[in-house]
C-alpha cells in the first residue's frame, strides 16, 4: 500500500472517530430538540415554575384555584405510548380587573403575547420553554382561566 493510500486511511479513521465522539457528546449533553425527548416529569417541573409565577402575579383579593393535572394517554409513535397533561388554573373575583390582571401576567411572563394585540386584552399566549404552552383567557366576567399543556411525553 502506498504512503498516499495510508494517509487517506488515517484521515478517514480520524474523521470517523471525530464524528462518533461528537455524536456521543451531543446525545448526552444537548437539550431536547423535540417534545418526545423530554419526559413528563421534566414538563411538570417547568409547569410548576410557571404556576408559581402566575400565583405570585394574581391580585391578593382574587380567589386562585388550581385544579391540578389532568393526564391522558397518548401515542408518541404507532408503537410507543406516552402521557399528556393539562393543568388548569382559575382566578375569580376579578370583576372589573380582568384586563389589568392579564396585563400583569403579560408583564410577569416575559415573551408572552396579549390577544388581541390592540385594545382591551381578552387573553394571552406564552411559550414557557420545554415545549409547554400556556393560554389564558377571560372566560366570563370576573373569571380568568389559564391552561398549561405539556403535549404528549414519554413517561420515563
Amino acid at each position: 500500500m502506498s504512503t498516499n493510500a495510508k494517509l487517506w486511511w488515517v484521515i478517514g479513521a480520524a474523521w470517523g472517530l471525530l464524528l462518533l465522539g461528537l455524536g456521543a457528546w451531543s446525545a448526552f449533553s444537548s437539550p431536547p430538540t423535540v417534545r418526545d425527548q423530554s419526559p413528563l416529569a421534566s414538563a411538570k417541573e417547568t409547569t410548576e415554575t410557571v404556576v408559581g409565577q402566575i400565583r405570585a402575579t394574581v391580585p391578593t383579593e382574587a380567589f386562585f384555584q388550581d385544579s391540578g393535572y389532568s393526564e391522558s394517554t397518548c401515542s408518541l409513535t404507532p408503537v410507543r405510548s406516552g402521557t399528556s397533561a393539562v393543568r388548569t388554573l382559575t382566578v375569580t373575583g376579578l370583576t372589573g380587573m380582568e384586563a389589568a390582571t392579564l396585563r400583569s401576567l403579560h408583564g410577569a411572563l416575559k415573551g408572552s403575547v396579549l390577544q388581541p394585540g390592540d385594545g382591551i386584552p381578552t387573553g394571552f399566549f406564552y411559550d414557557a420553554s420545554n415545549f409547554i404552552v400556556v393560554r389564558g383567557e377571560i372566560t366570563e366576567p370576573g373569571k380568568l382561566t389559564v391552561e398549561l399543556k405539556t403535549g404528549c411525553r414519554p413517561n420515563e
